[in-house]
């Protein structure tokens, strides 16, 4: 997993932003390491074939109340 400060989205958006890209080998369990960032707004990129994980992000955010 790769955590990059996106500091041209805090220019262009005007909010902090992290942009994280999971690797082909890391764990379903990745999320907890990501609840501990703080910015408001993360993009969360993950590679294809990955469904797994897919599913885990949707239920873990997209799903959620």
């Amino acid at each position: 997993m790769r955590i990059v400060d996106a500091v041209w989205e805090k220019r262009n958006l005007g909010v902090d932003t992290v942009e994280i890209a999971l690797d082909e080998d890391d764990d379903v369990n990745v999320f907890e390491e990501i609840n501990t960032l703080k910015q408001p707004y993360q993009v969360l990129k993950i590679p294809n074939g990955r469904i797994d994980i897919s599913s885990a992000a949707q239920k873990k955010w997209v799903l959620s109340d």
